[in-house]
């Protein structure tokens, strides 16, 4: 799950809302900044598989960054099987 500090949210809106076209460059701002970036940290084995993670403005101003919150509490099956056979 993603949520989104305000620092984020109006970062994104800064970077995706154009006064010539409106919201129509929010996709691609979207796509570039966090979509992208997010795939990236997901397949670098950054982020836990189901965890929580909040979205915040990198330092520099000049993206996003992610932090996990809380690690997924992966389910454990006890397998049962039938020895009488």
């Amino acid at each position: 799950a993603l949520s989104f500090n305000v620092g984020a949210k109006n970062f994104l809106l800064d970077n995706g809302i154009d006064k010539k076209f409106g919201a129509r460059p929010l996709r691609r701002a979207i796509k570039k900044y966090l979509n992208t970036q997010l795939a990236k940290a997901i397949l670098s084995e950054d982020l836990d598989e189901g965890s929580k993670v909040t979205v915040n403005v990198t330092k520099d101003k000049k993206g996003l960054a992610f932090r996990q919150t809380t690690k997924n509490k992966k389910r454990v099956e006890d397998e049962v099987r039938d020895d009488s056979k």
